[in-house]
């Protein structure tokens, strides 16, 4: 989510210092999780912000019981395809997303 999609939420500069992340439910039974949104201050880009807090909260959610993350990035995004791809996303069979363009 870009800086000005998050302030848009969290208009207070006390509700986000450098970044946020969050996840939501997937599917209970089999303990996964699917990655919402991530976003961050754009004077703070290539630190390695968006990996940092996305390596802690899946350690986080794993230490407490959950078993996968399920992200949705889109082809020609190189720039999330890359950060997934360094956060060991790779691809998964069975659900797939789909969506319908009413253009």
């Amino acid at each position: 989510m870009p800086y000005d999609g998050l302030r848009a939420v969290m208009k207070e500069p006390w509700q986000v210092m450098v970044g946020f992340t969050a996840l939501a439910v997937r599917d209970e039974a089999k303990r996964s999780l699917n990655t919402w949104m991530t976003g961050g201050r754009p004077r703070a880009p290539r630190l390695g912000l968006a990996t940092a807090l996305k390596t802690s909260q899946a350690l986080a959610v794993r230490d407490v019981g959950w078993r996968a993350i399920v992200t949705q990035d889109m082809e020609g995004n190189d720039a999330i395809l890359a950060g997934t791809r360094t956060l060991g996303f790779g691809p998964s069979l069975g659900l797939r997303d789909l969506s319908y363009d009413f253009a």
